[in-house]
């Protein structure tokens, strides 16, 4: 199934009118429009964020102009032109086995303002994207969580792990392999285009993994205005024998809590290898980083390899977490063979079969 642009999509008819009969108004918003300002404001406050500088807006605007955004509004409120709920939506592709990729419809800055909770704004939004989806022919639908006991109202459920991994470093003796290649710093405005390079690679060999987007790499390097410790922003590359870049690591490194200067922690904010050399180079660089205490890193395997690679396996612990909700909307078109059995397990418990007919039918008619 080729994957169908979300930006010209327009706001579901049904949640339009659902919305209005309860004096809302249910609208996309131009990412180049005024609005986008007052949009934005709605997501950082949904976010507990703070006010958007003109920065801010203006790199926000650059990453989300792709993106479709759909606002509710409240004529009657304080400040009309500022949306009391928020939600954008891209498409995507998600890996389902090695080598095999599906279309994904992906849903994310979901809001409502607590002053307009329980009124039926949250569902006729989420459902209107649902049914936005299968209009235009997506099989799947996915998103991740703030609060997990959110989404299974609309049929989402976990479908891709990771795991939270903290590394006590004074128990950590490195016992695992020594890789052949190098390891240099690079500086942080070469790191988007890296990032993205590597994780290229690898994303559609790792089930559960999406294609990433340059916003995300900003971030990650430091380099949105948003980002309040840039400047600790550390990186280093992992280059083979062939001198082909195989690794990043992205990193900062914290005050250190005590007065000898020893126990800093060392906080992994990208950790992307191709193949097993990578990424023991760049997880012992890691570990034997000097001045260093604790090693914390999130969105890592469920059974982290490294774990195996130190002396004391003890001095890893791995904390398994949800990342990744789906929402099967066609069971056939998403052609998901080796989750199926799951996923028609998940979407019983999530009762299925009446979203379809109450949502799914409905934006065929």
């Amino acid at each position: 199934m080729a994957i169908i642009d979300t930006l010209p999509l327009p706001a579901d008819a049904e949640s339009s009118a659902t919305l209005s009969d309860s004096g809302f108004d249910y609208a996309v918003v131009d990412p180049d429009g005024s609005g986008f300002v007052d949009f934005l404001r709605s997501v950082s406050r949904g976010f507990l964020g703070e006010e958007p500088s003109d920065d801010e807006v203006e790199s926000a605007r650059r990453a989300l102009r792709s993106r479709r955004l759909v606002g509710v509004f409240d004529p009657a409120g304080a400040e009309p032109a500022s949306p009391v709920a928020t939600v954008d939506s891209w498409p995507a592709e998600l890996t389902v086995s090695p080598g095999r990729i599906a279309p994904l419809y992906s849903i994310s800055a979901v809001t409502v303002a607590p002053t307009h909770r329980r009124r039926g704004i949250a569902r006729a939004m989420l459902t209107g994207e649902l049914r936005t989806a299968v209009s235009a022919g997506y099989a799947i639908a996915g998103l991740t969580v703030t609060e997990a006991t959110i989404y299974g109202r609309w049929g989402f459920s976990p479908a891709a792990w990771a795991s939270d991994v903290v590394v006590d470093t004074r128990r950590a003796r490195w016992t695992g392999p020594v890789a052949p290649g190098r390891l240099d710093f690079v500086p942080r405005e070469s790191l988007p285009e890296r990032l993205a390079a590597v994780h290229e690679r690898i994303r559609t060999r790792r089930p559960g993994s999406v294609a990433g987007w340059e916003g995300r790499w900003r971030g990650m390097a430091g380099l949105t205005p948003d980002a309040k410790d840039g400047k600790k922003v550390r990186a280093v590359a992992y280059r083979d024998l062939d001198g082909v870049e195989r690794g990043i690591l992205v990193y900062t490194i914290g005050e250190d809590p005590g007065d000898d200067y020893t126990a800093h922690e060392l906080s992994i904010r990208a950790l992307f290898a191709d193949g097993d050399e990578a990424y023991a180079a760049l997880w012992r660089y890691a570990i034997e980083h000097d001045l260093v205490a604790r090693v914390t890193a999130s969105l890592q395997s469920v059974v982290p390899p490294v774990q195996w690679m130190v002396s004391d396996r003890r001095a890893v612990t791995a904390t398994l977490t949800d990342h990744h909700w789906l929402r099967i909307l066609d069971v056939a078109g998403a052609d998901l063979a080796p989750l199926r059995r799951n996923a028609r397990s998940r979407a019983r418990r999530a009762r299925p079969a009446r979203f379809r007919r109450r949502f799914v039918g409905r934006a065929h008619r």
